[in-house]
């Protein structure tokens, strides 16, 4: 595989916030048999972007996560980037917009650290993931 990095992991979604229930489950099924189907290494993530639910996945790959923005017509992917701070290892977010005309990548935001929370901080902001294989909420702070 292309872009990849065992310490760098992408989150990819097939919904959108203009799109009906029924057709989301539909586009998020048909990326979850594509991962299925293709072998690739994936988890299945519950978050929120910009105050919508939405199911997603994590991914190791750079090069499928920007083909899966394209494809299912996301504005954005996430990078997180793992980095040594001294002794300590942080994940770091960076968003990454995807250019409309030439289907690249385009502008990327960095936009702070990945940190565990509870469920209800988490719930109390507009942007969070939950890793249900760990049982853990998530913000970028």
């Amino acid at each position: 595989m292309r872009d990849q990095n065992l310490n760098t992991v992408y989150i990819v979604s097939a919904e959108r916030a203009d799109k009906t229930a029924e057709i989301n489950e539909l586009t998020t099924s048909i990326l979850a048999d594509f991962l299925r189907r293709s072998n690739v290494p994936h988890q299945r993530l519950l978050g929120c972007y910009q105050g919508v639910e939405e199911v997603s996945f994590l991914i190791h790959d750079r090069t499928l996560a920007r083909k899966v923005a394209v494809r299912f017509e996301q504005e954005s992917y996430l990078i997180l980037e793992v980095v040594q701070v001294g002794l300590i290892f942080e994940r770091l977010a960076t968003i990454c917009y995807i250019d409309e005309e030439s289907g690249t990548d385009g502008l990327q935001e960095k936009l702070g650290r990945l940190e565990a929370v509870s469920e209800a901080e988490a719930r109390a902001c507009d942007d969070w993931t939950f890793n249900p294989s760990t049982d853990t909420w998530y913000v970028v702070r």
